[in-house]
């Protein structure tokens, strides 16, 4: 016969340690669940962090290409005989930007490693899915080469300037175009404008530059819109 007074001390003890032991499960799985959304987070702040950066090295390319563009522009429709009798430092202001591009390189390093974590609902999902739209645009940049034309460029300036094509790229535009300076005269402009093969270049030179400068201004519209949407998941 079944003592009731004998067992139920038993069945509560047991009752406590299943109920000890699901408790212990529960806490340890909502902990991990909090570790994870806290090292979320954590990841998401770094992505807002490198957006900024990014956008800030997007918006100073953004200011080179429009003003190089700008001096580029200048250039072509202004007469010939405008670029007679300048001063070599004159010259120099003018030619310094026709082979310049800033070059624009995301850095990628937290928006990677926000893509390779797993999503921890559906929030998680929504955001990777437009962080990896963020990294493919931003990687579309290098795939537009201006290198080639700003090399012809160069090429055709150290033809006309120092009657020599055979330069040297190892140093930068910036210090190669500072030798060139030492050869210019005072016609060194009006002959670059009066060559159609050095007029073509630029003009080619400045189509690519005018579709990066358009990629650009649209990346910092699309990353914009992305900080703002990854900080309403911080707050």
């Amino acid at each position: 016969m079944f003592n009731r007074q004998k067992w139920m001390p038993r069945i509560i003890e047991g009752t406590v340690i299943i109920a000890s032991i699901l408790l212990a499960f529960l806490i340890d799985a909502w902990w991990q669940e909090r570790q994870k959304a806290l090292m979320e987070r954590q990841i998401i702040l770094a992505v807002i962090s490198e957006i900024e950066s990014n956008t800030s090295m997007a918006n100073d390319a953004i200011a080179s290409h429009k003003t190089a563009l700008e001096n580029i522009k200048k250039f072509l429709v202004s007469d010939v005989n405008q670029f007679v009798e300048l001063s070599p430092e004159e010259i120099y202001k003018k030619i310094e930007y026709f082979p310049y591009s800033m070059e624009y390189v995301a850095n990628l390093s937290a928006a990677n490693m926000l893509i390779q974590s797993p999503p921890l609902n559906e929030n998680g999902i929504v955001v990777r899915r437009s962080v990896g739209e963020y990294m493919r645009a931003s990687r579309e940049q290098a795939g537009i080469v201006i290198d080639q034309e700003r090399r012809n460029i160069l090429r055709l300036m150290s033809g006309v300037i120092s009657e020599r094509e055979d330069f040297d790229f190892t140093n930068s535009d910036f210090l190669y175009i500072q030798s060139l300076v030492a050869h210019v005269g005072p016609n060194t402009l009006a002959q670059l404008r009066s060559n159609p093969e050095f007029v073509k270049h630029l003009l080619d030179k400045s189509h690519i530059q005018i579709i990066l400068l358009s990629r650009l201004e649209q990346l910092v519209i699309k990353m914009e819109k992305l900080k703002l949407e990854l900080s309403e998941l911080t707050d």
